[in-house]
């Protein structure tokens, strides 16, 4: 199996917009830890390589395979990504496919 190593680069203002369009906006009166845009990053990567299971992208950051600065722990990404408004992204995913 041949290893191949790639970088990508995605504007920050980029990842803002999606997160704005894919999360429910929060109740809190308080700023998070981790804004809504590592997350949409991390769905990005999910997509990107194919990767089935959250425990084996997190293996893979954890290994030093696949870098992000500020990593969340796993338990925040899957309470975070429970967040995601499914009806939304449904109807981005529609509008983008007519």
């Amino acid at each position: 199996m041949q290893i191949i190593h790639f970088n990508i680069i995605l504007p920050q203002k980029l990842l803002n917009k999606i997160s704005i369009l894919v999360f429910d906006k929060s109740k809190r009166m308080y700023l998070r830890k981790y804004p809504d845009h590592i997350f949409v990053l991390i769905l990005t990567i999910l997509y990107l390589t194919n990767i089935q299971s959250m425990r084996r992208l997190y293996a893979y950051l954890l290994d030093g395979r696949i870098k992000i600065s500020n990593l969340p722990s796993r338990q925040t990404i899957h309470y975070r990504l429970k967040r995601l408004s499914k009806k939304k992204v449904s109807k981005k995913l529609k509008i983008a496919h007519c």
